[in-house]
């Protein structure tokens, strides 16, 4: 095995906690850089355990696509591997960017991540692979630098963020190229890269060439920035935080100043590793905290939800995985739900299980805006009990719903810090099944 191939399947190893055999998906684009992702992730696990998915967004000629998409094919099929591509729906990426007030390439980037981690549903893989390398590393932190971001930001694309693993960032183009060269393959360029109505093309074509006329080593030096800030962040922050997306305002309020926002900062990044936090949204959620308001915030595609105890931050783009999950549940298998969370049906269970009649067929899916479940105080809409529950209402349309022919029969409330809930119909029910949650 080459340096290159030897370097990359350690990374992989390390970044997921390596078990034979580890299915991933590819996000493949049809650049160097994913070209040379795919290829690595061919060789070094096995064709039959890599997924390559292209997104395709309808921002170019239907001309160059097309093109793109024939190579793409080719170099798939040499490598042993089946491409599959979801196609956008036309003006989905505009209509997204216009809703959110934001820009096409943070919708177009959203739209990607959720039809990536929707196919990685489908497939039954572990994790995500995106190409982003040492020089995607530093145009971000050069362009963090340069919109005065503060300290936290400067530990630019995080190697891992959930399920999504970025195992190139050790490597540059430079390296990427002679790679795929190497192993006989050509790869398309997308021409939207060249233009300048982006910010980070604008850095890469204006920006960098005129820094490295007057600082050659000007690569080391940010990335030597960028290690500075991720070293700080770590002696910073005290033992004992809450993990991922999820902070205790108790303890926030006994944190300094520095603290506080590094741990608003390394909330965020659990949910978005490559996405900026915009400035103006730390400014909200710490005015939130100190004048203790509750408040529902929607920015740059994220949910943020405060209330007296808790601040919890999910991706809005994920939404859409919750809206059209629908599966049956069968005894002995275990499901695996979005957010990594699990669900199992089983003949033996525990006290704070659900439990239904066992004949019957069962379904799990997620709160709908109208669902209602029968219970001993009366008839009762889901999102209302959710609501006397105390469960943020950002996540109320993520808590499962266990489902027969004749509507909603149980609430997994439990998962979110409320309680589970079982229709009246069925309490007390013999001959039982349990359905277990977990994450």
């Amino acid at each position: 095995m080459i340096s290159i191939e030897r370097e990359f399947f350690d990374t992989v190893t390390l970044l997921t906690d390596f078990k034979d055999p580890l299915d991933v998906v590819v996000a493949f684009s049809g650049g160097c850089d994913s070209l040379a992702l795919l290829i690595l992730c061919a060789k070094t696990l096995g064709k039959e355990h890599v997924y390559p998915l292209y997104v395709n967004h309808r921002l170019r000629a239907d001309s160059e696509l097309e093109a793109e998409m024939s190579l793409n094919r080719k170099n798939c099929e040499k490598l042993g591997l089946f491409l599959t591509v979801a196609d956008l729906e036309k003006d989905s990426v505009s209509s997204l960017a216009s809703v959110r007030k934001g820009g096409v390439e943070d919708a177009a980037r959203s739209l990607r991540y959720s039809e990536l981690e929707v196919f990685r549903k489908k497939t039954g893989c572990s994790f995500i692979l995106t190409a982003h390398h040492q020089q995607d590393q530093v145009e971000t932190v050069l362009m963090k630098i340069m919109r005065k971001a503060p300290l936290p930001s400067l530990r630019g694309i995080s190697e891992r963020t959930g399920v999504i693993i970025r195992p190139l960032l050790s490597m540059t183009r430079a390296e990427l190229e002679v790679y795929v060269r190497s192993e006989g393959f050509a790869w398309s360029d997308d021409s939207t890269n060249a233009l300048e109505d982006f910010d980070r093309n604008k850095v890469r074509h204006r920006v960098i060439p005129a820094l490295s006329k007057v600082m050659s080593d000007y690569e080391s030096r940010i990335l030597a920035i960028r290690d500075k800030a991720l070293s700080m962040c770590m002696k910073e922050l005290p033992e004992g935080n809450n993990p991922a997306n999820t902070i205790r305002v108790e303890s926030l309020l006994r944190m300094n100043e520095i603290q506080r926002m590094l741990e608003i900062y390394r909330c965020w990044d659990s949910v978005f590793g490559y996405k900026s936090m915009p400035q103006t949204l730390l400014e909200r959620i710490q005015r939130a905290v100190s004048e203790k308001k509750s408040a529902r915030i929607s920015a740059n595609g994220a949910h943020v939800s405060i209330t007296e105890s808790q601040i919890i931050i999910t991706d809005a783009s994920e939404d859409v995985l919750f809206e059209t999950y629908n599966s049956p549940l069968i005894p002995g298998q275990k499901l695996i739900l979005p957010a990594s969370m699990w669900c199992e049906l089983s003949a033996e269970g525990s006290s704070t299980d659900i439990r239904l009649p066992g004949e019957l067929e069962y379904k799990v899916r997620f709160v709908k805006i109208g669902d209602s479940i029968d219970l001993k105080e009366g008839r009762k809409t889901v999102l209302k009990l959710l609501q006397d529950m105390k469960i943020p209402s950002a996540l109320r349309l993520r808590v499962p719903l266990i489902c027969d022919s004749d509507g909603v029969c149980a609430v997994a409330g439990e998962l979110y810090g409320g309680r589970n809930r079982v229709a009246l119909r069925y309490l007390g029910a013999k001959d039982t099944v349990y359905v277990k949650f977990g994450v």
